[in-house]
């Protein structure tokens, strides 16, 4: 079952993948070590299938039950990540913003933490609280991937562009294609500055 769950995912049918994972989760409780950790790989992966499919609330609740039974899990925080997603695509911010706090909390540089930080921006910036939203954005800097940097560099410009600094703004775009020109977040910035 969940290897047929994988099939369908990779071939982006997300129902019948979220079916397979189900069949797979309700299969009994496993006595075999690894078919215990396959077991909770498929729930893992159906909240991300859930995901796909924009059913926010099922997403949020599999994933919140993969934290609740596997609280030692190496992907524990990515399943953090997705309760804080789905919080976001409901708009129930609070949660979303505690759900990255998590993510972030052990200081892991990588490349999760450094997109939980983000995302928590991006709960700021869709509540109009720019503010905010700029402190989180500064944050990601921490975290040693460009693109994520880049990205926040943006995100940060665009925030100041939404609070009415539009010098500020312009400012950080340039900083931006000046600091990380190969990347994509540069290649948006140079279009905002025509």
């Amino acid at each position: 079952a969940w290897q047929a769950g994988e099939s369908r995912l990779r071939n982006k049918e997300y129902a019948l993948a979220s079916a397979h994972y189900q069949t797979a989760i309700k299969a009994g409780k496993p006595e075999d070590k690894k078919l215990i950790q396959l077991q909770g790989q498929a729930r893992l992966r159906l909240g991300h299938s859930q995901a796909q499919e924009k059913k926010w609330e099922d997403s949020g609740k599999t994933y919140s039950k993969f934290v609740e039974d596997y609280p030692k899990h190496p992907e524990f925080r990515t399943a953090l990540k997705g309760i804080g997603f789905a919080h976001r695509q409901m708009q129930q911010y609070d949660k979303a913003l505690l759900a990255f706090e998590k993510v972030v909390a052990g200081e892991i540089r990588d490349e999760l933490g450094a997109e939980a930080q983000f995302l928590r921006g991006e709960c700021y910036l869709d509540q109009k609280k720019y503010d905010q939203a700029i402190a989180e954005y500064i944050k990601v800097s921490i975290y040693p991937l460009q693109e994520w940097q880049a990205k926040a560099l943006y995100e940060l410009a665009v925030a100041l562009e939404r609070k009415g600094e539009p010098i500020k703004a312009r400012d950080q775009f340039n900083r931006l294609i000046s600091q990380y020109p190969d990347t994509q977040a540069a290649k948006v910035a140079k279009g905002q500055l025509k």
